[in-house]
């Protein structure tokens, strides 16, 4: 480490007492141990009226689009809705099945983590859902659930 005395730039070796070198966690860990299991959906015929008053309730940024029972239709996030609003025309009468991003990627529980952030990241996804065997909406893995887990590392 170099630091300044007298005006002159000195090296001086790093006499950090804490251990500095990176610990792997024991085992990989899946897209389930940090999900938000409780997830806010909607069904397609939902009005942005209906979503925008969702929103005043609850502290959700996405809302998962789900037909019968909880099969994935799409995600539908704080960015549509804006954008929705932002647009001419009447927007009370828009439903979540114009709203939605229908190009979302779903991941399963036990996708491993880093391979979940990787996709977030490179298609520049906020969320990702996640879906059991069975098509069916079980989470949802967001920014907000990675900070959490970056925290506690």
């Amino acid at each position: 480490m170099y630091h300044l005395k007298n005006g002159n730039l000195i090296y001086r070796r790093n006499e950090c007492r804490v251990d500095t070198t990176h610990r792997m966690p024991e085992k990989s860990r899946t897209v389930a141990d940090v999900m938000t299991r409780n997830v806010v959906t909607v069904s397609p015929s939902h009005t942005l009226t209906e979503i925008l008053n969702l929103k005043a309730s609850n502290s959700s940024r996405h809302y998962v689009v789900v037909g019968s029972p909880r099969r994935l239709l799409g995600v539908i996030s704080d960015e549509d809705v804006l954008r929705a609003l932002a647009g001419e025309g009447n927007w009370q009468n828009l439903h979540a099945d114009e709203l939605m991003s229908r190009d979302v990627i779903p991941v399963g529980p036990t996708t491993d983590l880093t391979f979940a952030t990787t996709v977030m990241q490179s298609e520049g996804f906020d969320c990702l859902p996640v879906v059991d065997d069975q098509g069916d909406v079980c989470g949802l893995l967001s920014l907000s659930d990675l900070l959490k887990i970056y925290r506690e590392l």
